[in-house]
């Protein structure tokens, strides 16, 4: 009965807590462009800013990969991604804590990423984390396919 009684209370917090969470026009055009750097490092296959574009514990996930790769681990290998992301849907940016930000969009991809074809259409979820000097660094990247 006790865990029940926390349970609610948790979630009811919660839920009156999101609200003030909303993302202001600066943190989404800040996210947008953190977005827009880190693809750009990837066509230029510029490993050192990539590296400098996401957080010392970045995970990616993503259907093209047989398990999670670190930034370490794929940062070492090259050539990198070699393919394009077009954005089908609106980008959507939310802060859900303060310095905490999800960047979610559908994208349809082009192209190949360790000699395998990527899946075409996809949901593009990215954690993006504000560090102390104001930059947003990406967190954790995923992308899953679609099915029709």
């Amino acid at each position: 009965m006790r865990k029940t009684t926390i349970a609610l209370a948790t979630v009811a917090a919660l839920g009156l807590a999101s609200p003030a969470f909303a993302s202001s026009s600066d943190t989404r055009a800040e996210v947008i462009q953190a977005y827009e750097a880190i693809n750009d490092a990837f066509e230029r296959q510029d490993l050192d800013a990539i590296n400098a574009l996401r957080t010392s514990d970045h995970v990616s996930v993503s259907s093209s990969r047989d398990a999670t790769v670190d930034v370490g681990e794929r940062l070492a290998r090259a050539p990198l991604e070699d393919f394009k992301r077009t954005p089908t849907s609106e980008i959507i940016v939310e802060e859900i804590v303060p310095g905490v930000a999800v960047q979610r969009f559908q994208a349809s991809m082009e192209g190949s990423r360790d000699g395998r074809p990527v899946p075409s259409d996809v949901v593009i979820t990215i954690i993006w984390q504000q560090q102390e000097d104001g930059r947003w660094l990406e967190r954790l990247y995923q992308h899953t396919p679609l099915r029709g």
